[in-house]
C-alpha cells in the first residue's frame, strides 16, 4: 500500500458482481460493429440507386464522351442497358445521332467502348447507322465484329448484304462467321443465297445448319434436304459437342425454318412428329406448321379485263 495519502487505492471488486455473459460479449464485439456495416453499406446502395435512377441518356453519352477514363466504358455500358430497356425513348431523346457520332469519333479508340455503341445502334434499328456497321465488321476486335453483325440483323437493312457476305467468305473465326450468316438469313436478301449455300456445306456444323436456316428465311429451298435430316433426333444428338437442350433449339428451328420452304411431301413429316417425336416441344410446332400446310392456297384474284 501506497504511503502517498493523495493516492487512493482501487475499489475492490464487489464480490456480488458476474462476470459479462458471453451473450454479452457477441453482442457487444460482433453483432453491434455488423449492423453498424449493414447500415452502412444499406446508405451507399440507396444513395447509389437514387444517383443512377437520375441519370439521364444525356448524362452518359456525356461521359462517355469527356468522362474519365475508367468511367467511360461503364458510361457506355450503362447506356446500352437503358437503350436495350427503352429503345422508344432513346429514340425520342436523339440518342441514335449522337452514338453514330460518338463512334465515329477518330478519338475514340477503346475497343470496349465501341463495342457497347454497336449495341446501342443494334437496339435502335436506324437504318441510318448500317454504313457506320457494315464498316465495323472489318474492325480489329473480334467482339466489335460479332456485335456489328447483331446490330445488322436487328436493323435488317438490305445495304448490309454486301458486307455480311464478305465477312462470311474471309472470316476465319467460326463464331463471327455463323452470326454473319445469321444476319443475312435476318436480312433475307436473295443475294446472299449463293454465299449461303457455300456455307451450307461447311465441314463445322454450326455453320451448315445456321447457312440451312437462313436460307429458308431467304425464301430458298434448296437447304430442304438438311432441315429435314435435322429433325431426326438421332443425327442431332450423334453431332459431337451438342448438348440435349441444344439438341431441342436445333431442332425447333429447323421445323420453323423448313415450314418457310416446305411442299407438299413435308407435310407426312410434320404430322408424323407431330404424333411421334419424343420432344414435347418438337411436336407442339410440327402439329402447328402441319396445321398451316394443310390450309388451302388462297385462291388468286381473277385480274379485271
Amino acid at each position: 500500500m501506497s504511503n502517498d495519502p493523495n493516492l487512493q487505492e482501487p475499489d475492490a471488486p464487489d464480490a456480488d458482481e458476474a462476470p459479462p455473459s458471453p451473450l454479452a460479449a457477441i453482442v457487444q464485439f460482433f453483432l453491434v460493429p455488423l449492423a453498424v456495416v449493414i447500415l452502412a453499406v444499406t446508405v451507399f446502395l440507396v444513395f447509389g440507386y437514387m444517383t443512377h435512377e437520375t441519370k439521364g441518356l444525356d448524362d452518359y453519352l456525356q461521359d462517355v464522351r469527356v468522362g474519365k477514363l475508367n468511367r467511360r466504358g461503364q458510361a457506355a455500358y450503362e447506356l446500352s442497358l437503358r437503350v436495350a430497356a427503352d429503345p422508344e425513348a432513346a429514340r425520342k431523346a436523339g440518342v441514335g445521332p449522337a452514338a453514330l457520332a460518338l463512334f465515329q469519333d477518330p478519338t475514340l479508340d477503346d475497343p470496349a467502348i465501341k463495342r457497347y455503341l454497336v449495341l446501342v445502334l443494334g437496339a435502335l434499328r436506324d437504318p441510318s447507322a448500317t454504313e457506320t456497321l457494315v464498316g465495323a465488321l472489318k474492325a480489329d476486335d473480334r467482339d466489335t465484329r460479332k456485335h456489328a453483325c447483331f446490330a445488322l440483323a436487328a436493323i435488317a437493312d438490305p445495304a448490309a448484304v454486301d458486307g455480311l457476305v464478305e465477312l462470311a467468305k474471309r472470316e476465319e473465326d467460326a463464331e463471327i462467321k455463323k452470326v454473319a450468316i445469321y444476319a443475312l438469313g435476318k436480312i433475307g436478301d436473295a443475294r446472299a443465297v449463293p454465299q449461303l449455300e457455300v456455307a451450307m456445306d461447311d465441314p463445322n456444323p454450326a455453320i451448315s445448319w445456321q447457312a440451312a436456316f437462313s436460307l429458308a428465311e431467304c425464301g430458298d429451298p434448296s437447304s430442304r434436304a438438311l432441315l429435314r435430316r435435322l429433325l431426326d433426333p438421332a443425327y442431332v444428338a450423334a453431332t459431337p459437342r451438342i448438348q440435349s437442350d441444344e439438341q431441342t433449339e436445333i431442332r425447333l428451328n429447323a421445323v420453323r425454318a423448313l415450314a418457310r420452304v416446305a411442299e407438299s411431301a413435308d407435310l407426312a413429316l410434320f404430322a408424323d412428329l407431330g404424333q411421334r417425336d419424343p420432344d414435347l416441344k418438337v411436336r407442339d410446332a410440327a402439329l402447328k406448321a402441319a396445321t398451316a400446310l394443310a390450309q388451302p392456297t388462297p385462291a388468286a384474284a381473277t385480274p379485271t379485263p
